[in-house]
């Protein structure tokens, strides 16, 4: 009983520690069924008002990306692969990259590196989505366990999987509405 004990052990901490788990299912932006053109129109904690529009993609097969354009109190872009997950964020004068994407949006256990020179937050992050009674919640830690951060939030999704709600800490993002062209 103790080989099967050192088996499941070792099962599971594979399954957290891979880059994705097999049975893990997207919730990623849904590209396929937006529109060019789309927005979904935002208020913040500090209500601040912001505008996720979809502005088209480029590249083709594994390499292509869509672009939201964040217009408001905010002004940058987001870079998205296929599955509608989050792969960069560009702003005016630098540019920081997930890889293989930001995990956030894929349910079960994940990890991804975050490269920005500019950030003490920079390296190798386990994150763990799980769905709720009303909506997911996601944590991600360092995968270097000298480094003591924790990030927790909850979010719900809405139309075309844009976050309806996000919650992290005191800090929030309410959906106000999503239009089409």
């Amino acid at each position: 009983m103790i080989w099967f004990s050192r088996v499941l052990t070792i099962a599971l901490g594979l399954l957290f520690f891979t880059g994705s788990m097999t049975l893990a299912q997207s919730i990623g932006l849904d590209f396929k069924s937006m529109p060019v053109g789309t927005k979904a129109h935002y208020v913040d904690d500090l209500g601040r008002k912001f505008t996720y529009r979809y502005s088209g993609s480029y590249g083709a097969g594994k390499g292509k990306r869509y672009i939201i354009q964040v217009e408001g109190s905010r002004s940058y872009q987001r870079l998205y692969n296929s599955a509608g997950f989050l792969v960069a964020m560009r702003h005016l004068d630098f540019q920081f990259n997930y890889r293989p994407y930001f995990c956030t949006r894929k349910l079960g256990a994940c990890r991804f590196f975050y490269d920005n020179d500019y950030s003490p937050l920079s390296g190798s992050w386990n994150t763990v989505v799980k769905k709720t009674s009303n909506g997911y919640h996601a944590q991600m830690r360092p995968k270097n366990k000298n480094r003591k951060e924790v990030a927790n939030f909850y979010y719900k999704l809405g139309r075309f999987n844009f976050f309806s709600e996000f919650v992290a800490g005191d800090n929030w993002e309410r959906l106000i509405k999503v239009t089409t062209p």
